[in-house]
């Protein structure tokens, strides 16, 4: 089949097709043969992710099942009615014959997502694009603390468990991609005492918020995976100590919800460290307020631990994930939030677990560096 798009010069063909999201190259690649062909290339997939702009992946519960899904996100806001999945994937495929309990997203890097299960003690490590994960036995049953992440220098992909076994002392465990194995790594501080069990993954670091007994309120707690050293910082003066804030990414800066000013109001403080590791430059970003029918059972004098931020579009307006269960949208001009009706198909019978933005990669698990020793699966 002959083309007049085959006639133009290789790059301006390239600088077309790199334009193209996801869903529009899966569609194109049924086009011709000539198109599969260029569009399977190792190398077109390596420069579309750099160009690929970030999705948003998020797990669902029904009665019977777990579901994965990705779906691309607009730039400049939130259209309720326009969203394209990229992948709907059923949790648990036949494949993984012992991954029967809730499995919770647990970081996004270079296109990889990071899961875990509890029940059976399993990581899992996949790209949802192409459909494949591989998994890995945790060190130890009882670790309550994960993370994955990619090192600076390196590019080397890390998994991290933390065991804390009292008085501030803990195990650490790295499982670097690409080995087969776990080793431990020896800690050079303190862990205290953390309500997420998962870690905030950003530039180059592992983040925990934690709390302990030598410390007069949450500090976060910091893990190279480049050099596999601890060290922390202080989050800004907060009103009360409370030991139940959680870490997130906002605009590539580290955040985290506080409660306003305790008044019964339910509005909710987002703070963000508009300069990485400079405890000066944490500043008081938004005020939103939650729907306040989630709160409850207590939860009422801590709405902030019901609001996960997620994505920040270019007019500053907000994406948020409230009680695990409603997508809310903040407005930084009107100062206004509201839910988003019937988003995903949101209503009875299910709930979210958990949700973040992933940056989709076309490119095959086993081309990541260390991936070609692991035993991936497709599903």
């Amino acid at each position: 089949m002959k083309s007049d798009l085959f006639e133009l010069p290789s790059e301006i063909i390239n600088n077309i097709l790199l334009r193209l999201s996801v869903r529009s190259i899966a569609v194109s690649k049924c086009v011709c043969k000539p198109l599969l062909h260029l569009l399977g290339t190792h190398d077109f997939a390596k420069s579309h992710f750099s160009k690929s702009a970030p999705a948003l992946a998020f797990t669902m519960r029904t009665n019977d099942s777990y579901r994965l899904k990705i779906s691309e996100l607009e730039e400049d806001e939130i259209d309720p009615e326009s969203h394209d999945l990229l992948t709907n994937i059923n949790f648990f495929p036949e494949a993984m014959v012992n991954f029967t309990a809730e499995a919770s997203l647990g970081g996004s890097v270079n296109g990889l997502l990071f899961l875990f299960d509890y029940r059976n003690s399993c990581h899992y490590v996949s790209n949802p694009i192409t459909r494949e994960f591989f998994f890995i036995r945790c060190p130890r049953v009882m670790v309550v603390s994960h993370g994955f992440g990619v090192s600076r220098i390196t590019g080397q992909h890390k998994l991290v468990c933390i065991d804390p076994f009292g008085d501030g002392r803990f195990n650490c465990y790295v499982y670097t991609l690409g080995t087969g194995s776990w080793r431990r790594v020896e800690a050079n501080d303190s862990f205290g005492w953390t309500p997420k069990i998962v870690a905030t993954f950003l530039n180059g670091n592992l983040h925990w918020m934690v709390w302990s007994d030598p410390y007069p309120m949450e500090q976060i707690f910091c893990f190279d995976l480049e050099t596999e050293c601890f060290s922390r910082f202080n989050v800004p003066p907060l009103r009360r100590s409370i030991m139940s804030r959680l870490l997130f990414t906002l605009r590539d800066c580290l955040c985290f919800c506080d409660d306003d000013e305790g008044d019964g109001t339910g509005r909710v403080v987002i703070w963000m460290m508009k300069e990485y590791g400079v405890e000066k430059s944490w500043t008081k970003e938004y005020v939103v307020t939650p729907n306040l029918a989630f709160l409850g059972h207590g939860l009422d004098k801590f709405p902030f631990q019901l609001l996960q931020p997620i994505k920040v579009f270019k007019n500053g307006d907000v994406l948020m994930l409230c009680g695990r269960k409603m997508f809310m949208y903040h407005s930084k001009h009107t100062k206004t939030t509201r839910e988003i009706d019937g988003f995903f198909g949101q209503g009875e019978g299910f709930y979210y677990l958990n949700s973040l933005l992933l940056t989709p990669s076309l490119l095959p698990l086993k081309s990541f560096a260390g991936m070609e020793n692991e035993n991936v699966i497709s599903f």
